[in-house]
């Protein structure tokens, strides 16, 4: 039997069936997590921005895409996707975290204080959350991608980190295959999206 399993996207860009070439390295993943997930029987709700829809997942696209135009921050977009989704993300056997500021986190576990467990998490990209210290009287897991994002969540919260792993080998087949010979010095290799969020350099 199937679980129901929600995934947070970040407030980039709309996801849809036919332009996930236009995506960068985290929104393809993404996606194609969510398909696999889909495909395996799972009942798969996606949280993202408005216009998106991808086939037989139930999407919820209550908030715009970012804008750098707007004087509103990403980090803000993310946080009240997760507050104005709590209800129904409640609903879920696990969730997957693939926002930036990983506030899903943060917020489900203030929302628990009062309770013995919190539903499970998992981070999928290797970023050091910017969020607060939790309260230690409730436990939490975590599944993470990445030694960097385990070592930061255990020193944020040492007892409530109970397991990590995660691997997504299948995006690989989405790329050509590169093998640069020693001394080749003429091509570059782009993993991620030009954007202005990244900054100037």
């Amino acid at each position: 039997m199937g679980m129901r399993i929600g995934i947070l996207f970040p407030p980039f860009f709309k996801i849809t069936e036919d332009s996930h070439r236009l995506y960068g390295g985290l929104e393809i993943r993404t996606r194609e997590l969510t398909l696999r997930l889909r495909d395996d029987g799972h009942e798969v709700i996606i949280f993202a921005p408005e216009g998106s829809k991808l086939p037989g997942i139930e999407v919820v696209s209550n908030h715009p895409t970012w804008n750098p135009s707007q004087n509103v921050a990403p980090y803000d977009l993310e946080k009240k996707q997760v507050l104005d989704n709590l209800e129904i993300l409640d609903t879920c056997d696990f969730v997957i975290d693939d926002t930036h500021f990983k506030y899903f986190h943060y917020l489900k576990r203030l929302a628990y204080q009062q309770k013995e467990e919190c539903p499970p998490c998992l981070f999928s990209w290797d970023f050091q959350p910017a969020i607060e210290s939790f309260p230690h009287d409730v436990s939490f897991t975590v599944i993470a991608v990445s030694k960097h994002i385990m070592s930061a969540l255990r020193r944020k919260d040492p007892k409530g980190i109970h397991r990590f792993r995660y691997a997504y080998p299948f995006v690989a087949r989405l790329y050509e295959d590169y093998s640069p010979s020693e001394g080749d010095r003429k091509t570059i290799l782009f993993l991620a999206r030009f954007s202005t969020v990244k900054g100037p350099q």
